[in-house]
């Protein structure tokens, strides 16, 4: 900061003692300007503040100040709306969007983000030169984040998008599940069925239904809402047949092994390694 011009003053209220480094000609280094630290005692009349250390910077420029501002949310606050949760905040307004925070510093700008985030600052993992964070931490803390609020407009604007990726179907109230349940039916039609990819596409054309692209997250919610009870249990069906005859058995034999004698288990298991051996 020194050899930006800037002036600093630590006030050390602990030790009610002024330090103020300085550049200073060295001559143990051939006169090379080295921050020297000159200490002055703390008037004992002054009044002790709320902080035992404070560290003052002077010769900031109005350009660098409100450089410093955008990068720290604690300059900023009452000029946004945050909601808050136990892993940090989401902030909606429109100059946050992109924007991730840890601990009230600006880190990054993640352009698929829809939302801006302030994590706390042991939620997520910072890069070693703390300019960026994980990328999965974010869409995963997001989705935690959104699931945690239980807000209708935010929940359903994410479900489609980056900050909804890892929403759990089962965290959402079963009103809102029927609510985007019923905007998908309305904007689609009542035929419609909502796929995550190509194959499931296919699968729900042979069927006779429409189907409508949507993300992993929007589809499990949709598909278990009151409205696609249906369709869902059809899908379970179909799921259950694809299944390996091995797998299938070994549960089956698991359900009623306790009903049977030890001669009927020894024999149902027999058929079990059988039917091993033949998937194998």
């Amino acid at each position: 900061m020194l050899r930006l011009e800037k002036t600093v003053i630590f006030r050390n209220y602990c030790k009610r003692e002024i330090w103020k480094p300085r550049l200073v000609n060295s001559r143990k280094y051939g006169g090379i300007k080295v921050p020297t630290f000159f200490v002055d005692q703390q008037a004992v009349w002054e009044k002790e503040p709320e902080h035992s250390l404070i560290i003052e910077i002077g010769n900031v420029t109005s350009e660098e100040y409100e450089a410093i501002k955008a990068a720290n949310l604690h300059l900023q606050e009452g000029e946004f709306e945050a909601k808050e949760t136990r892993y940090g905040r989401i902030i909606e307004d429109e100059q946050y969007k992109g924007k991730v925070f840890v601990g009230g510093l600006y880190i990054c700008t993640e352009p698929r983000l829809d939302i801006g985030i302030d994590f706390k600052p042991k939620v997520v993992r910072l890069e070693r030169d703390r300019s960026m964070v994980n990328s999965f931490d974010i869409q995963w803390y997001a989705s935690r984040m959104i699931e945690e609020l239980k807000d209708a407009d935010l929940t359903k604007r994410s479900l489609n998008s980056y900050s909804g990726t890892y929403i759990n179907q089962y965290a959402i109230p079963e009103e809102l599940k029927s609510e985007v349940a019923e905007d998908f039916i309305n904007q689609y039609g009542a035929k419609a069925v909502p796929v995550a990819n190509q194959s499931d596409m296919e699968g729900m054309k042979k069927r006779g239904y429409k189907p409508v692209i949507v993300s992993e997250a929007k589809k499990e919610v949709i598909l278990n809402s009151e409205f696609y009870a249906d369709v869902k249990q059809e899908l379970d069906k179909e799921r259950e047949k694809a299944r390996p005859i091995y797998e299938r058995f070994c549960e089956f034999a698991e359900k009623i092994e306790d009903r049977l004698t030890e001669e009927e288990t020894l024999k149902l298991y027999e058929f079990v390694d059988e039917l091993k051996e033949e998937a194998q």
